[in-house]
């Protein structure tokens, strides 16, 4: 049952067209009137030729990979793995010469470890060109007919094209690749992830017992009913009377029952994302007496194209080849070390609490400790005679309540108002607070009305929308104040006129610039591109391994829109565009936030961060926005208040190993059930690659023979090989990790 965010394993995807050339002919078949006579013409052939990668994957296709680049921890029971965003990219190629055996993908997620290399088992990855491929290499073996054909590929740019490459052993070469060239299929698969439809009225519909059979019966017409578009849609029966994939133009849907409950209310769960994984054949090692800050490992996604036929493995044996060359596509590095230092144990050294400065800092402050807690920071002023003293500035991030963003806080006076229709230009100055008490200025809400105006001097495009808005609006002002005029005139005369030509005017011309503006503003109360010293006026106001939590002053964030809008001069319609963008963007912006600052922000790009109302973390909800700080600090914004907040990897981050020990176990888990463990075959123990072959009948055996498995689920095991399926081979090593939930304290 799929009551949340659901996994879907699926063995492979060949692309519709192989990459190669193709040639499409159209005709025109015609007979005689009498049919005895039959014509054919041929009226137009269409050359197109299908590409995709071939020796270089663009980090902008990789959508996870595992371990983290550049990480290091304890990942001695981690298979590393890699997900593209192209689903069909590992079968578009083959490698076989031919074509292909069957679904065997073309790339291969090969892990190398600094013993390797320092045992001249492997080298690092040496970028190259095509010309480091030609036969003879040094003795280094690349199949001719694979360099013969990257030579003449003119979809790469020759000689100057950049390739990377790696030479490897031939022994480990065929322990990796060659003896388990058979088992290669199971190291691939796809995975798709489904969450449920609540965007729109489709997450629970009630169905009858004779449109469940319709949909066994893959008949489409069922889906108007939950408002799926029903043509060109295709029903595929996952489990019959139990769930259904359905196929759109536009998107992909899961329908599945709750066999909780009586009653036939059928969910719908929409397609979030889909990619390719690949999954190595062997574990990270560790070696603290030779490698005592880790030892470093190369993930590396190389290519097999033209490598298992039988011709170039025999010619491998002819020749007594003792390294072969290996393009490389895409590759990352890791370091393993015997610390457990991995996600769980990253989370659990953060320390939670506002964003104020720590108490060993303002412990000596005195009468200011309120002033500091409150989250306020003395900051050096030069004043605009020259004179220099110490002013209180605070960002928008606040410890403490300071106002919604539903109402104006901003005086009349400050936006530029000074009586009944009587405008004046605002200015910074209007914003200054003194605060006797202190002897210091507050130089806050102007500080952010300056960066307003500096900030969107730098748009040119919201520039010339403010302006046009400005102009236009009041001249639409002035011309329909005249035409009432000129109608009153007319009307005493006797002569009613229903518009003047001349005056014709259109409250709607300037809606283009105004959802400009509008934009913009909307981006500066997100804090987009607001500069970080802004944000945090000094740095031990976030220490390093944080959370802090804090309200957004809607004060600072509105003297930032009153500085943007109020350039280009015109203070009447400044005043009004305010109140106009207030009261639209309102209900839109965030009031509250966190800031996360941890080495968890860089090594978990895919990480997840959810926000409750409560402290027992249900009813958990995304956060509004969130965005980049620093390379190790992300912002969240939230619109409403929360008393708990959540870390937690996604699903498609979720990792594949084992059980932690020695020696290395697997746990076979059905359900919420461990139906029973195994040790982990290798083929060589010593350098920890797995013989997945054996792994594979293992997990067979020990599903096919346990009481707790349905038989249902054992028809879907492979008796004729005794073998488990890629994607099933994909969802028994997959492993997660805990989430992460922080309660926060009164003042949060």
């Amino acid at each position: 049952m799929m009551s949340e965010d659901q996994l879907q394993f699926i063995d492979y995807r060949k692309p519709q067209l192989e990459m190669g050339d193709y040639t499409f002919t159209t005709s025109h078949r015609y007979s005689s009137p009498d049919g005895l006579e039959q014509y054919s013409d041929t009226l137009e052939e269409l050359s197109i030729r299908v590409r995709c990668e071939r020796v270089a994957i663009n980090a902008e296709d990789i959508y996870a990979q595992y371990p983290p680049k550049g990480e290091t921890g304890e990942y001695s029971d981690t298979i590393p793995h890699i997900a593209l965003k192209k689903p069909s990219l590992p079968w578009a190629r083959s490698a076989y010469s031919d074509g292909g055996e069957d679904y065997e993908p073309w790339l291969f997620l090969m892990l190398i470890n600094q013993a390797d290399i320092d045992q001249g088992l492997a080298t690092a990855p040496v970028a190259g060109s095509i010309a480091d491929f030609r036969q003879p290499i040094d003795g280094v073996y690349f199949p001719t007919n694979q360099y013969n054909s990257l030579a003449t590929d003119d979809s790469l740019s020759g000689h100057e094209q950049v390739m990377s490459y790696i030479d490897v052993d031939i022994g480990l070469f065929k322990d990796m690749v060659v003896k388990q060239k058979l088992e290669l299929k199971k190291l691939a698969h796809i995975r798709r992830r489904f969450v449920p439809d609540t965007v729109s009225d489709k997450v629970v519909v009630t169905i009858s017992d004779k449109e469940v059979g319709l949909l066994d019966l893959m008949q489409t017409s069922v889906l108007d009913l939950l408002h799926i578009p029903s043509a060109s849609s295709k029903i595929a029966v996952v489990k019959e009377g139990m769930s259904w994939l359905v196929k759109t133009v536009e998107e992909d849907y899961m329908l599945e029952f709750d066999d909780t409950l009586a009653s036939n209310n059928l969910s719908c769960f929409r397609l979030l994302r889909e990619s390719s994984v690949l999954i190595a054949n062997r574990f990270a090692q560790t070696d603290t007496e030779c490698y005592p800050q880790g030892m470093r490992h190369y993930s590396l996604l190389v290519s097999l194209e033209n490598y298992l036929d039988e011709t170039i493995l025999a010619e491998m044996d002819d020749q007594k080849v003792k390294r072969v060359r290996l393009l490389v596509t895409y590759h990352w590095w890791f370091s393993c070390i015997k610390n457990p230092i991995n996600f769980s144990a990253r989370c659990k050294q953060l320390d939670v609490d506002s964003l104020r400065l720590p108490v060993d800092k303002i412990a000596d402050a005195g009468s200011l400790r309120a002033r500091l807690e409150s989250g306020l920071t003395g900051m050096s002023h030069k004043f605009r005679l020259g004179d220099h003293s110490v002013s209180w500035y605070r960002g928008p991030l606040a410890p403490c309540d300071v106002g919604g963003a539903s109402k104006i806080h901003l005086s009349d006076e400050q936006r530029g108002r000074t009586g009944d229709d009587q405008y004046e230009a605002t200015d910074a100055d209007k914003l200054l607070v003194y605060m006797e008490e202190d002897g210091m200025f507050n130089i806050s809400h102007a500080a952010a009305y300056e960066l307003g105006r500096f900030l969107s001097l730098s748009k040119p495009g919201f520039m010339q929308a403010l302006m046009n808005y400005k102009r236009k609006k009041e001249r639409y002002v002035r011309l329909n104040t005249d035409e009432e005029y000129r109608k009153e005139s007319a009307l005493a005369a006797g002569i009613t006129i229903k518009q003047l030509p001349y005056a014709k005017l259109n409250k709607d011309t300037s809606s283009k610039e105004r959802s400009v503006i509008e934009r913009w503003l909307f981006d500066l109360a997100h804090l987009n591109s607001i500069p970080s010293w802004y944000l945090l006026p000094d740095n031990h106001l976030l220490p390093r391994r944080t959370i802090r939590v804090f309200n957004i002053d809607a004060q600072w964030v509105q003297s930032l829109w009153l500085g943007a809008i109020s350039l280009g001069g015109r203070p009447k319609s400044t005043y009004q565009l305010f109140s106009d963008m207030h009261n639209t963007l309102k209900e839109k912006i965030p009031s509250h936030g966190m800031i996360l600052r941890s080495d968890v922000v860089w090594s978990y790009p895919q990480l997840d961060a959810k926000f409750s109302s409560d402290t027992q973390a249900s009813n958990e909800k995304d956060f509004l926005i969130e965005h980049r700080l620093a390379h190790d600090a992300q912002v969240y914004l939230a619109k409403e208040p929360f008393k708990s907040v959540s870390l937690a990897l996604p699903l498609e981050s979720l990792h594949y190993g084992v059980d932690m020990g020695d020696p290395l176990n697997k746990s076979v888990v059905q359900g919420v059930n461990t139906v029973d463990k195994f040790a982990v075959p290798f083929y060589d123990s010593n350098r920890k690659i797995i013989n997945v072959g054996v792994l594979c009948s293992l997990f067979y055996s020990t599903l096919d023979g346990s009481d707790e498995v349905s038989e249902d689920y054992k028809k879907t095991l492979d008796s004729n090989t005794s073998s488990i399926s890629p994607a099933q081979l994909g969802r028994y090593l997959i492993e997660g990790e805990p989430k992460a939930i922080y309660k926060l304290g009164e003042n949060g």
